[in-house]
């Protein structure tokens, strides 16, 4: 009965994105009917609305949201990403690379924000090419998120290492097979990207190193405060944040300007009450009763706890609690399984479930930049994430 009911929460939530209503009014909805639903006690909703929308882990991923909305708008506004673009065609002479390599790049940074720092990247490599708003949106979630199943700075990775109690190098190897098909099935939709450069000029290699340094100091400069030094990622925003102020040293009249024009409160608003909808999900039990829900299918078992962490994904639109419901189960009910390519299998099913769900930030951070379709963006990379799923499972039975 719960997964019926979870079924008609999404439906509606696909169907009345495909409609164009804004999310954040859509996932408002949605939160409310879950409520309904599972019959949650009205003081009991408003009390576990109340701790969602006031909880640091919300106030967190805005704030990091915010500070890289702000980064990203003095970027734009002062010719650095631009200039990046000019340095990656002097080095490589092909658009394709621009849009799939600057994502890419991006996506070592495991924070919400990495879409939307690439967004307007993406936006500018493929300039002129004959593909839809959709199709930019999938190009810049996909290439943003190839890293995610194999570099260690993401923690669903170390996570699912820690709890199969196996070495995080040997994942990293087991899942790199993985990680560049990934990469090569997301090639399909750069294929109508105009290849040429916006520039004929030869440069040399040393001078378009250099300059692709010096626009992506920023980006650099939050990848080692956030990777090297253990910062949290929200203060390490801010002071990148602060350091690109400095650096261009505006007059200080024009800096709340600045702030204000970089800043998009309709995407903040967004990120808001997709959270609340999430953490509505586990007040209400949902979440806790799937894997006794999928248990009773008719399959096997790896398949049971492979689904468990693939839904769960969809559900709540990130890996890292996917792989934290799905692997001590997986290891509790199979400790005669091979732990290490069940390991893999979690995090490849925990992978595809984030990358085809609205509840996905970088989904609808996307689509929201680009002004596409919520819906299509969906249904048109659904081929290439159940392919990329279809393979896990192949890849997990041969090895084992």
């Amino acid at each position: 009965m719960e997964l019926i009911k979870l079924a008609i929460v999404f439906i509606l939530i696909l169907i009345f994105l495909g409609l164009r209503k804004p999310l954040w009014l859509v996932m408002l909805g949605a939160t409310v009917l879950l409520g309904i639903l599972f019959v949650m006690p009205p003081l009991d909703f408003l009390y576990a609305l109340f701790r969602s929308l006031s909880s640091w882990e919300t106030w967190e991923l805005v704030l990091i949201l915010w500070f890289i909305m702000i980064l990203e708008g003095l970027m734009s506004q002062h010719g650095y990403m631009q200039r990046m673009l000019q340095a990656m065609d002097d080095l490589f002479h092909s658009k394709k690379v621009d849009a799939v390599t600057l994502p890419m790049l991006i996506g070592f940074l495991p924070s919400a924000g990495g879409a939307l720092f690439s967004a307007p990247i993406v936006e500018k490599s493929v300039a002129g090419s004959p593909i839809s708003q959709e199709v930019k949106s999938i190009i810049n979630t996909h290439f943003r998120h190839v890293m995610e199943t194999f570099f260690p700075t993401y923690p669903g990775l170390i996570l699912a290492a820690q709890l199969a109690q196996v070495p995080l190098f040997s994942l990293m190897l087991l899942m790199l097979p993985l990680t560049i098909f990934i990469f090569c099935i997301g090639l399909f939709f750069v294929r109508k990207v105009k290849n040429q450069p916006t520039t004929q000029e030869k440069t040399p290699v040393t001078q378009g190193i250099k300059e692709l340094f010096l626009s992506m100091w920023p980006f650099f400069l939050l990848i080692a405060l956030i990777g090297l030094g253990q910062i949290e990622a929200w203060l390490a925003s801010l002071i990148t944040m602060l350091a690109l102020l400095v650096f261009l040293h505006p007059p200080l009249t024009k800096i709340p300007g600045m702030i204000l024009h970089s800043t998009k409160w309709v995407m903040l608003l967004m990120v808001f009450t997709v959270l609340a909808f999430k953490d509505i999900l586990y007040a209400c039990g949902a979440v806790a009763n799937m894997p006794a829900i999928i248990a009773n299918l008719p399959i096997p078992a790896y398949w049971v706890f492979s689904l468990t962490s693939l839904i769960t994904a969809m559900i709540t639109g990130m890996e890292l609690p996917a792989i934290s419901l799905a692997m001590p189960l997986a290891m509790a009910a199979m400790p005669e399984a091979a732990v290490l390519p069940l390991a893999g299998l979690m995090i490849a099913s925990a992978y595809v479930g984030a990358q085809i769900t609205p509840m996905h930030l970088c989904v609808t951070i996307s689509a929201h930049h680009f002004k596409a379709n919520v819906q299509k963006v969906i249904l048109q990379s659904l081929p290439m994430y159940m392919i990329i799923y279809a393979v896990a499972l192949l890849f997990y039975n041969l090895i084992t």
